[in-house]
């Protein structure tokens, strides 16, 4: 039974699409980025939210799940804050929590255990194909959101999160398991 539910940042929660400055390969001020990239970080809003994830989000919290988000960046309290979302999660695992460039498997047992969940009892909602790649090896379900070939190994694609309900999620899930 799915009991938490937790979401990339990037691409998923945070569209970065047009967000230059926006790369893993800047995770902190100090290293190459400068300050630059922090005030970069600070225009940031609500307004830069995937369309549909914050309804979606909701229900989510209505049904009683707990949430976390992971990232690469270590500036995920400050990124959501900015965007006046950060109040929907239980728990972060950003850049910092969690070593490497790349979200690995470690990001989502860690936040499967803040969440205090089994990973077989909790969903993933991931863009990346090294985030669908380190979710199915935690042993987490996953539904990819976008379009591409780098989604078909989740359980579930979708294009995105808009008008999307948690009872079809997990109904597809479950025939997605069955056959």
């Amino acid at each position: 039974m799915i009991s938490a539910c937790i979401f990339e940042l990037e691409q998923v929660i945070l569209e970065t699409e047009g967000l230059s400055w926006f790369n893993t390969e800047a995770t902190a001020p100090g290293d190459g980025a400068g300050a630059s990239w922090e005030e970069k970080m600070n225009e940031l809003s609500p307004d830069d939210l995937k369309d549909g994830v914050s309804i979606f989000v909701k229900e989510l919290k209505n049904q009683g799940l707990n949430l976390a988000v992971v990232s690469v960046f270590p500036q995920l309290r400050q990124i959501l804050n900015r965007m006046q979302f950060r109040h929907y999660f239980h728990t972060l695992v950003g850049g910092d929590a969690v070593s490497g460039l790349h979200i690995s498997p470690a990001h989502f047992a860690e936040a499967a255990k803040d969440l205090g969940t089994q990973l077989e009892n909790t969903l993933v909602f991931s863009a990346s194909p090294q985030g669908i790649k380190a979710a199915i090896e935690a042993g987490c379900w996953v539904v990819g959101v976008g379009t591409g070939p780098h989604l078909f190994d989740a359980d579930l694609v979708l294009p995105n999160l808009e008008r999307v309900r948690f009872l079809k999620i997990l109904s597809a899930i479950r025939e997605t398991d069955a056959g």
